[in-house]
């Protein structure tokens, strides 16, 4: 999914949920790959990470509504309609 974003082929929220830390190693691991520029300028990587089950929806909720404000603003894809 997070490649399907990056080639643009998506505008979804990605939530990480991060239950005991399993996703902590990948979170490090993208961490370091773009404090090392192994990810190219333009293909960041845009993902939230929910620690806890009551964390998931809120703050897919709140990821959703930051993408609908940046659509709005650059006149893009209606996230509705995907």
């Amino acid at each position: 999914q997070m490649t399907w974003a990056q080639l643009g082929q998506h505008a979804k929220p990605i939530m990480l949920a991060n239950i005991h830390g399993f996703w902590d190693p990948l979170v490090e691991l993208l961490h370091h790959m773009n404090q090392n520029a192994f990810i190219r300028s333009g293909f960041e990587l845009s993902y939230g990470v929910a620690n806890t089950i009551d964390q998931i929806l809120p703050k897919m909720r709140k990821r959703l509504g930051q993408l609908e404000a940046r659509e709005r603003e650059e006149g893009a894809v209606d996230l509705q309609k995907m």
